[in-house]
């Protein structure tokens, strides 16, 4: 499943297959594409809006915010996940989201083309090609900011991104910002609850992993809370050895059941869904996720889902990265002569895995240095 599009009205350029976007044909859509998506077409012929993804926000409140020009925070003003594209006469201009969406380019002739699907960019003239220097970095270790693939550049988060031509100009409009005074506990919940709420929305018989660990618990949790004011549940699955129903999470798990909104199911993970099952199916992509080696267990998790009825599923993968300290981020702040702010983020580091801060030092220091958003020059407004 794809998005994507080309500079201008002038090129209209699209892969095999791909449906174009009604009132803006130089955009398209893969045809199984199931996420929502909304078009606020211009005066000008082939000129206007789109927002491709899930996203909280109805096409009145768009139209609303881009009346007097569209906002630099539109890619993440809404709850959901998302991306917005703006199409004129001479070129696109994009929004990129803060991590969920990846975007992609590469030149040709006649102009650029843009997509949410790196690969499918590296098979416009035949097989892709793989980049070796991508692959020697992620064999060694290293940090690489680039593609998979020759000839595919990404697109940076959190950037809005001007196509003309063979040009691509970003300039970034995100960057972390310190608040004092603020309950960061009650507006990291409000954050869930409104993305959790657009999610479930989506569906009509919604499910989400329930493992018993702080993740997927809290997704489970605020959705079945959502759901019991409208009298519906959602269903909340905890994967377990087949035999074994107590020890580790599965005991946290059964303690978080009963909550009104919820509706538990136990599936047995048997020796056909170990880790590295079944690698030889899984299907091409960009770039294989961290969970792919769990593909064996987690597909015939959705197929059972299916069979229950289940039309839209969370799961709790990512909740590390978004809530933990990175340790670039213990890196940067060594970097910046910020002794006391790194040795208290490696404590609490050390704390969370079990370690002692001389080692989340010294794994800090062997971190490659990575530009972090915190390196970002000032917004342009």
């Amino acid at each position: 499943m794809w998005f994507g599009g080309t500079t201008g009205p002038q090129m209209h350029v699209r892969p095999a297959g791909a449906q174009p976007v009604t009132d803006l044909p130089s955009l398209w859509l893969s045809p199984e594409y199931p996420d929502p998506h909304m078009v606020i077409p211009y005066r000008d012929r082939g000129s206007g809006l789109i927002v491709i993804g899930m996203c909280g926000a109805d096409v009145h409140q768009v139209q609303r915010a881009v009346a007097h020009g569209v906002p630099n925070d539109v890619a993440w003003r809404w709850a959901g996940s998302y991306i917005v594209a703006e199409v004129t006469p001479d070129g696109v201009t994009l929004w990129t989201d803060l991590g969920a969406t990846p975007l992609y380019t590469r030149r040709t002739a006649h102009g650029l083309i843009w997509s949410s699907s790196a690969r499918m960019l590296a098979s416009l003239h035949g097989d892709p090609e793989i980049s070796l220097t991508h692959m020697a970095a992620r064999v060694a270790g290293d940090q690489f900011h680039g593609s998979c693939f020759e000839h595919v550049d990404p697109l940076a988060f959190g950037h809005r991104v001007r196509l003309s031509g063979r040009n691509v100009e970003q300039r970034p409009v995100w960057r972390p910002a310190a608040t004092d005074g603020v309950d960061h506990g009650r507006r990291l919940r409000s954050a869930l609850e409104s993305a959790v709420s657009v999610r479930i929305e989506s569906g009509k018989h919604p499910s989400t992993d329930f493992s018993g660990g702080f993740d997927s618990t809290a997704l489970g949790l605020v959705a079945a809370a959502r759901l019991a004011l409208e009298g519906r549940h959602i269903t909340g699955v905890t994967l377990h050895p087949e035999g074994v129903f107590q020890g580790g999470d599965l005991d946290y798990a059964r303690e978080s059941i009963p909550h009104q909104g919820l509706r538990h199911r136990w599936m047995p993970i048997r020796r056909e869904h170990l880790p590295y099952t079944d690698l030889d199916l899984v299907p091409a992509t960009d770039e294989p996720a961290p969970s792919t080696v769990s593909y064996a267990h987690f597909s015939a998790q959705l197929v059972w889902l299916a069979e229950q009825g289940s039309d839209m599923h969370m799961t709790g993968d990512g909740g590390d990265g978004l809530l933990l300290t990175p340790p670039s981020h213990i890196a940067y702040l060594m970097r910046h002569k910020k002794p006391w702010a790194a040795l208290g983020e490696a404590a609490r580091w050390a704390q969370i895995r079990r370690t002692s801060i001389w080692d989340a030092l010294q794994n800090a220091r062997s971190t490659p240095q990575v530009r972090t958003p915190f390196d970002l020059e000032s917004p342009t407004k």
